[in-house]
């Protein structure tokens, strides 16, 4: 038996060749596609980018997931099921669970897609480009996963395998799929890191009722890091009031009630009236 291994458009040409039709005659093909599952995929990249290996920079938490989490997108088909993304269609081939499917849905998917994991982006692509954000500024002693998948964009345009403007259009909005996925981890593991530090969430209160107060009192707040007056953190404010259920159209409702309840605790501690409207506020608040 003779063992080999080349590319489909290699095959192919055998396959077109009529003076190769004995050997085409004894040929088995068997195909052998790209990874599909994210865990697999990030065992790639961590055998070369880890602490041991890579000398004086920092990799980021995520950087080499992100990047492998990208890869494998590039070689998922969409999803027939009009219900499920092909970011969810990931999740389930890693093994994640989501609501709805089961272990035969999984084996169902893959059996839509005959040629998933065929065509795609390389692994060979983002070594290089991981290597890329490695050397790109020797100045900066960490490499984070914005700055691999930059990289990974830029290197698009000048992609030799990339046969269409369509195709590059496509990767380019798994990229942007990506950043999404990044964002909302960071955010979940600030979060839980928040609940977990009784400080951190004082700190976080504090910090709400002084932007709000400057909201309502048209004021700016003064920025404990740099010194500078800035306007009130509208982002904080709204990722706080969104997590209670605020709308948009009641925000400034809700923080002129805020703050005529602390306003009422104020003159209640200096022992003068709470009489008045605040009253109905303070339930409101509470």
């Amino acid at each position: 038996m003779i063992l080999g291994h080349t590319n489909e458009p290699e095959y192919r040409r055998l396959q077109n060749n009529e003076y190769m039709e004995a050997l085409r005659d004894r040929t088995v093909k068997v195909d052998i596609p790209y990874i599909t599952r994210l865990s697999e995929e990030i065992k790639i990249y961590k055998k070369d980018y880890n602490s041991g290996k890579i000398r004086g920079k920092h990799i980021a938490p995520h950087t080499i997931e992100m990047a492998a989490m990208w890869a494998v997108l590039t070689r998922l088909e969409e999803p027939k099921k009009h219900n499920l993304s092909v970011m969810q269609k990931l999740k389930l081939y890693n093994g994640k669970s989501l609501p709805g499917y089961t272990e035969d849905n999984v084996k169902e998917l893959r059996k839509e897609a005959a040629r998933e994991g065929m065509d795609g982006i390389s692994p060979r692509y983002v070594q290089d480009k991981i290597s890329n954000a490695l050397v790109a500024e020797l100045d900066q002693r960490c490499v984070n996963p914005f700055m691999v998948l930059n990289e990974l964009e830029a290197g698009l345009k000048g992609h030799s395998l990339i046969t269409s403007e369509e195709q590059r259009q496509r990767f380019r909005e798994l990229l942007d799929d990506v950043r999404r996925e990044y964002e909302d981890i960071v955010k979940n593991e600030v979060q839980r890191a928040i609940a977990a530090d009784e400080a951190a969430i004082s700190r976080l209160c504090g910090n709400y009722v002084d932007n709000i107060k400057a909201y309502t009192q048209k004021e700016k707040v003064r920025n404990p890091y740099t010194g500078q007056d800035e306007e009130p953190d509208e982002r904080l404010m709204r990722s706080i009031e969104e997590k209670i259920d605020i709308p948009d159209n009641r925000k400034d409702d809700f923080r002129r009630e805020i703050m005529n309840y602390i306003g009422a605790l104020v003159a209640r501690r200096d022992g003068s009236s709470t009489t008045g409207p605040t009253s109905g506020c303070t339930r409101r608040s509470s």
